[in-house]
């Protein structure tokens, strides 16, 4: 078993060093990302900023961090679902493969341009392999990501709330609580911490 002793039971041990996996959740937690069109393309790039990877064997985008323009999208609407490919004049349409380390970081400067539960999912199509360390390390507002079954890896602490940030939050009365979606059939590792302080 991958979780620490009661973890289910919302008994988070702090000294559990990992690995971690995320707490198994039906659709039925999750809100339907049928009403919500995705965002798709050279679209993209009003919302976040890239970094095109040629490894020689293949080509693909990394996604490395939000523009404001993804904190106007998410305000107004709460829920942000990210199509399969990018596009630039440059490199062309291609799939994007990598959430980059702390692309989705949440800090003391943008955590007021985030709703409170705000959503992200992909699209079915989507090619997503990696969640890079630190993807949405202390990205607490989220309530819920629908990872594709694409992904094979995910980092260490890619999902973490540190331990001040989590104080700061417990101070205030509230609780961190992200919920997954099931974890992707193609899944191979997790990283340590991965969800360190994260409540279901």
């Amino acid at each position: 078993n991958p979780y620490p002793a009661g973890y289910h039971d919302r008994d988070y041990d702090a000294n559990y060093p990992g690995p971690w996996s995320a707490p198994n959740v039906t659709q039925n937690n999750v809100k339907s990302m049928n009403s919500y069109a995705a965002i798709e393309g050279s679209q993209l790039s009003d919302l976040f900023t890239f970094e095109y990877v040629d490894t020689g064997e293949r080509q693909y985008y990394k996604l490395t961090g939000v523009k404001e323009g993804f904190y106007t999208r998410i305000q107004n609407s709460s829920t942000i679902v990210i199509g399969a490919n990018y596009y630039t004049n440059e490199h062309g349409d291609k799939p994007i493969e990598v959430i980059g380390s702390e692309a989705f970081k949440m800090t003391a400067s943008n955590m007021t341009k985030y709703p409170d539960r705000w959503i992200i999912s992909f699209t079915s199509s989507s090619a997503i392999r990696v969640v890079e360390d630190s993807a949405f390390i202390d990205n607490w507002k989220m309530e819920s990501i629908m990872l594709p079954n694409t992904v094979t890896n995910i980092g260490e602490y890619a999902f973490a709330i540190t331990d001040s940030m989590y104080a700061s939050i417990v101070a205030s009365g509230l609780t961190p609580r992200l919920v997954i979606d099931s974890l992707p059939t193609d899944l191979f590792s997790i990283g340590s911490y991965a969800f360190k302080n994260q409540k279901n």
